[in-house]
């Protein structure tokens, strides 16, 4: 009986021993499984910031690109706008207001050239034909609002004016006109060639001969 007991005791000693054992396997099995899943966890987490770390990077080099390229296009232009203001070329209209930029080199300058020719036509009588007619000469009106390129005329009764071609305004807007006048040519004669007779209007024309 002593021995039975003894035995029956031993065995429960060794069952709750071979439970403890069980639980505590289960345990690290449970540990290992949270732990490999924390990992997990972290390494994503890893990667996740990398990626975001990367595509920072990106954008940083991507707005420094964008912003050297607006600063080499101001250069270009600044460029651009002082070599057309430095050109040796009197003959072309340019100025320092910014809406002007594209027009710089565009338009040639005013000019007194019809001077000498209408005032031969004065003295000779002949300025007033009854109808308007283009003189070689330009205009170039400079105000605060823009400014307009315009070619000198003769009136039909004998006194000068001009046609605005185009304007250039300050608010970015250019306009451009038509008009539509008559010519009065210049021939130059060799020197063997001499007018005979007329006078130059329409009812007597000159008459030229050697």
């Amino acid at each position: 009986m002593k021995k039975n007991k003894i035995r029956k005791t031993l065995e429960v000693v060794r069952e709750r021993e071979r439970e403890r054992e069980r639980e505590s396997n289960s345990l690290k099995k449970i540990g290992f499984i949270y732990s490999a899943k924390n990992k997990e966890k972290n390494e994503l987490k890893r990667n996740k910031n990398n990626r975001i770390k990367v595509i920072k990077k990106h954008q940083r080099r991507m707005e420094y690109e964008f912003k050297k390229l607006v600063c080499e296009i101001k250069i270009a232009k600044t460029s651009f706008r002082n070599h057309i203001l430095s050109l040796d070329s009197p003959g072309y209209f340019t100025s320092s207001d910014s809406y002007m930029e594209d027009y710089n080199g565009e338009f040639k300058n005013g000019d007194t050239h019809y001077e000498e020719d209408w005032n031969q036509m004065e003295t000779l009588a002949i300025h007033t034909i009854d109808d308007w007619y283009w003189l070689a000469s330009r205009y170039v009106n400079t105000e605060l609002t823009g400014n307009s390129f315009n070619v000198r005329v003769a009136h039909s009764t004998g006194y000068i004016m001009t046609n605005n071609f185009c304007s250039v305004y300050s608010y970015g807007g250019i306009i451009s006109n038509n008009y539509s006048n008559s010519l009065r040519p210049v021939f130059h004669l060799k020197p063997n060639i001499k007018i005979t007779g007329g006078s130059g209007t329409e009812d007597d024309p000159y008459t030229l001969g050697v």
